[in-house]
């Protein structure tokens, strides 16, 4: 608990808190549904640069601050589901020219930085689930799981949606 707490991404409070569930609907699409929009080379340039950026804000001590900005960011942001899988799409079909070893947190953070540089809002979810413990993240639309599989974010209890 003490390493959370260092990075800012929980915070020790005296006595009892109330915490709100954390409401998310999981979409039972995915990018499956969406037709591939093929190789873009400045899709690629673009995701290279996000999973940079992407790799230091998810470090520890800097993860809360992202979370944080990310959802300032996104409040000026306009909702476009179809526009968003579109370009997940896009960034699915480079994603493997990049050596940047695929994780669940660092392709959603990368994507959703990405959308958000087009005006565009996702939410970004964390989950977790029980026997055995696990956690996942993924960015998502309203209509449609943008990162991983909605068959595995299904499998996931959201307890954080970034929107």
């Amino acid at each position: 608990m003490t390493r959370l707490v260092d990075t800012g991404f929980l915070a020790r409070c005296e006595g009892p808190r109330s915490i709100e569930m954390t409401r998310v609907e999981v979409p039972a699409r995915d990018l499956a549904a969406v037709s591939d929009e093929g190789f873009s080379p400045s899709m690629a340039l673009a995701a290279a640069r996000s999973l940079r950026w992407a790799k230091a804000a998810m470090r520890p001590e800097r993860i809360a601050a992202t979370v944080a900005n990310l959802g300032r960011a996104k409040a000026g942001a306009r909702k476009d589901p179809a526009t968003a899988a579109n370009l997940a799409a896009r960034y699915a079909s480079c994603r493997w020219i990049i050596p940047v070893a695929p994780r669940c947190l660092i392709d959603a953070l990368a994507l959703d930085r990405i959308l958000l540089a087009q005006g565009l809002r996702a939410t970004l979810v964390f989950g977790v689930r029980l026997g055995p413990f696990a956690a996942h993240c993924w960015l998502q639309s309203e209509e449609c799981v943008l990162t991983g599989t909605a068959a595995d974010a299904g499998n996931y209890t959201p307890i954080l949606a970034v929107r």
